[in-house]
């Protein structure tokens, strides 16, 4: 019960690490006026992005698992200061804010409880012997490797294969693990189903409330029908792995984060948010797939332009065309690499 409450601290401590984040990109043009639901997700984004490109970097130089966390936590921490530095302003109007228009509502109580429900419901059904990621987490970091030594025969690598360079989820779990000192299981059945539960629910709140008329209550209520959907639709019984199993696995991330993020992103355009921010958050949202890997590797390059370039248009954001195909390059690159040159070493 310890451990379990910790690492439910332990993501805590990781969503308000998102929010301040969230302030290098504002979803709106008005200073101030981003919401906590899209602050969150512009610095889960962020926060994403960065470990990708900094695990692949690592990856490509073979640098050990403690060398790895030393480089990575030097980063977060420099990106939080800089965020609580530079925009200390807002974060002051923001504080005003609360205490002058601070109401609870009885709406708002019943999204909280919808979403505790579902986190409560992935933390009991979550199969620690049945996630490959755990696996991973537990071996990366018992043997201090960070990918250098085959998983099945122990030898150490002289070239690391495509696949596994872009494929690193597992290994943001085993540095909150090293971290912590909180085993990778605890990690993934409490931490994980916590942020992951907590993003969908903002974000997904976010969305109604753009689509329907800016409307709090409809939005709740919008956000209270997808937790119900996720809920009736995927279950411990069917075996499926979209959240209850695993929260933190590929496909849960993609489509209860990814694209709903996405998602939130284009109605933002559409509806005249901070231009330069949204494109750079759907950026980030490329690079931040870069770790989906395996099967589902083609849909984030086939979703940024598929979503952007229509919100491009409604917004009228003739610019946006062409922002849009260049949000897409680098992912799409990175991930055509991965997929489509399979034996191609970067090192030796």
């Amino acid at each position: 019960m310890t451990e379990m409450i910790a690492a439910a601290g332990i993501g805590a401590v990781e969503l308000l690490i998102f929010y301040v984040l969230g302030f290098y990109l504002p979803f709106d043009k008005t200073p101030g006026h981003t919401s906590i639901a899209e602050n969150l997700c512009g610095g889960f984004l962020i926060l994403g992005a960065f470990f990708e490109v900094t695990a692949v970097v690592c990856t490509w130089l073979e640098v050990r698992m403690t060398t790895f966390c030393y480089i990575w936590g030097g980063i977060l921490s420099a990106l939080v200061a800089g965020a609580l530095v530079l925009h200390l302003p807002s974060w002051l109007e923001r504080i005003r804010y609360w205490f002058k228009n601070l109401k609870v509502k009885p709406y708002f109580v019943l999204l909280l409880l919808g979403v505790g429900g579902l986190a409560g419901l992935a933390v009991l059904f979550f199969d620690a012997k049945g996630s490959p990621a755990g696996a991973r987490m537990a071996t990366d970091l018992f043997t201090d490797s960070l990918g250098k030594y085959d998983l099945l025969s122990g030898a150490e690598r002289t070239s690391i294969p495509i696949p596994e360079l872009l494929n690193r989820g597992p290994v943001y779990g085993a540095f909150l693990s090293m971290l912590t000192g909180l085993r990778p299981a605890a990690i993934q059945q409490v931490t994980d189903s916590l942020v992951v539960a907590v993003l969908f629910s903002m974000i997904l709140y976010r969305i109604g409330f753009y689509l329907l008329d800016q409307e709090v209550g409809r939005a709740v209520l919008f956000a209270l029908c997808a937790l119900a959907a996720v809920f009736f639709t995927a279950s411990a019984e069917r075996g499926a792995g979209l959240f209850f199993t695993d929260a933190s696995s590929p496909l849960a991330v993609l489509g209860l984060i990814f694209l709903p993020a996405l998602m939130l992103i284009s109605l933002c355009l559409m509806k005249g948010g901070a231009d330069r921010s949204l494109y750079l958050a759907a950026f980030f949202l490329g690079l931040a797939g870069l770790g989906m890997g395996g099967e589902y590797w083609w849909v984030l390059p086939a979703a940024l332009p598929a979503f952007l370039l229509p919100a491009s248009l409604a917004g009228k954001r003739w610019r946006g065309i062409f922002v849009s195909i260049l949000c897409d390059l680098v992912p799409a690159a990175a991930v055509a690499v991965t997929v489509l040159v399979p034996a191609l070493p970067f090192t030796s």
